[in-house]
């Protein structure tokens, strides 16, 4: 590994793929918003050594009771903050290896930080695509109760 490479970080590397696909907000948590409804990502560092984990998220916004602010927004996941009707961790949008997640960890272990741009990449675009062909939260509940998207989901 060069010197130049093992100063990149993830959390780096993350906040330059969201800025260059438009996504909004700043730090770990971004988001679009759509017609019906934003769509959430966010960038969790472990509590256990250099490992992460990537959170995808939707909010309805017929199911909301006023507008998202933008502290709302930037403190999705957050104890006070509105809570996801839709979430679920990155490695199980279908189109994303179904060990996505050990592939990330494998990659943070040998220190290949480069490598980790192209898939993490390729799976916030498969996330961005799965949503916006499944955005309807019926749909979404109908893909779980399939075991076809495993995902936490407000049914109410």
């Amino acid at each position: 590994m060069n010197e130049q490479a093992s100063k990149i970080t993830v959390g780096a590397i993350f906040k330059k793929i969201v800025k260059q696909m438009g996504f909004s907000g700043s730090g770990v948590t971004v988001y679009k918003e759509y017609d019906a409804y934003y769509l959430f990502v966010n960038y969790q560092k472990s509590s256990f050594g250099k490992r992460f984990y990537i959170n995808v998220a939707w909010i309805f916004k017929d199911m909301l009771e006023n507008s998202l602010s933008d502290d709302e927004k930037k403190n999705m996941w957050k104890n006070d903050s509105v809570w996801p009707h839709v979430d679920a961790r990155i490695e199980n949008i279908p189109g994303n290896e179904g060990d996505l997640q050990r592939v990330f960890d494998r990659f943070i272990k040998e220190d290949r930080s480069l490598e980790l741009e192209p898939l993490i990449r390729k799976s916030i675009e498969n996330a961005v695509k799965f949503a916006e062909m499944y955005h309807n939260r019926t749909t979404l509940i109908e893909l779980s109760e399939k075991n076809e998207f495993r995902a936490l989901i407000c049914k109410d």
